[in-house]
């Protein structure tokens, strides 16, 4: 999975980074890391605990990636999760590849 997974910075530590990440262009909304799919996807991953939901801006985010078909949008609550995610996809291309 080396360099196929990312984290987006987008919770700056104090005010005075937020106002600079700001002034440079971050906005509220986008996901927590994005996944360079070997499905030749992109997986924006969102991580909630328990029953914790998506903010407004998170889901005008998701809204927007349903415009682009190569652009998966999931909600990730647990470590199991994660773990599925990851490896339905590396099946699937294990078992879309012939040799």
């Amino acid at each position: 999975m080396k360099k196929r997974l990312i984290l987006i910075y987008n919770n700056p530590p104090n005010p005075r980074m937020g106002a600079i990440l700001k002034s440079l262009g971050l906005e509220r909304g986008p996901t927590d890391q994005l996944f360079f799919s070997p499905l030749k996807l992109l997986v924006w991953i969102e991580y909630k605990i328990g029953y914790a939901k998506q903010s407004d801006e998170q889901v005008i985010f998701e809204e927007m990636l349903e415009e682009y078909p190569f652009c998966v949008h999931v909600v990730i609550r647990n470590e199991t999760d994660f773990q599925n995610l990851i490896k339905r996809h590396y099946d699937g291309v294990r078992k879309s590849e012939s040799y």
